[in-house]
């Protein structure tokens, strides 16, 4: 039997980290992995927005935030954790961001 080995993932860039909302800019999840889903929880564990990547030309294996929630408000100044899903289910990085008004 032959046993299979993970390949080692390449850490995804998040940035810019702290996160100024209301400034038209972004968090950009840069260096995911193709079909990746990124999601961002409250300290408590609530759902605050799901993004997935999909094919963008050159904007493929990124996914940016704009600081709102997944009803379109503007999210709270504070620490949130995020998760990055790979296509299988696994979670592939996990860490904090911070978010300023």
């Amino acid at each position: 039997m032959q046993l299979l080995r993970r390949v080692p993932v390449v850490e995804a860039r998040v940035f810019p980290n702290p996160f100024e909302v209301g400034k038209g800019g972004f968090v950009s999840f840069a260096g995911i992995q193709l079909r990746s889903t990124v999601k961002i929880f409250s300290v408590d564990g609530t759902s605050i927005w799901t993004g997935r990547e999909e094919w963008q030309g050159a904007l493929s294996r990124e996914v940016r935030w704009s600081g709102q929630n997944d009803a379109g408000f503007a999210v709270s100044g504070g620490t949130y954790i995020y998760t990055i899903t790979g296509v299988d289910g696994m979670i592939l990085q996990k860490g904090k961001l911070t978010v300023v008004h």
